[in-house]
């Protein structure tokens, strides 16, 4: 993710992957012990949605799992 970042800075990144390294980028965001990605759980095709400031590091968790775009969602 580091890599990423410092790749791309103040730029958007969608980055698709499967639920366990969501987990950990989460996980991490939060500064949680390695355990608590055990204690969450994301919905197939969800969007997670996180925001890094690049200069500093500082890493936001703006949403978690969203399935709103899913046909027959609501």
């Amino acid at each position: 993710m580091n890599t990423v970042i410092a790749q791309y800075p103040e730029h958007k990144i969608c980055v698709v992957t499967h639920n366990v390294v969501i987990r950990q980028i989460v996980r991490l965001t939060l500064s949680a012990p390695s355990h608590a990605a055990f204690h969450v759980d994301i919905d197939p095709c969800s969007i997670t949605t996180l925001s890094v400031w690049h200069r500093d590091g500082l890493r936001i968790l703006r949403s978690f799992s969203e399935v709103g775009h899913h046909r027959g969602s609501e």
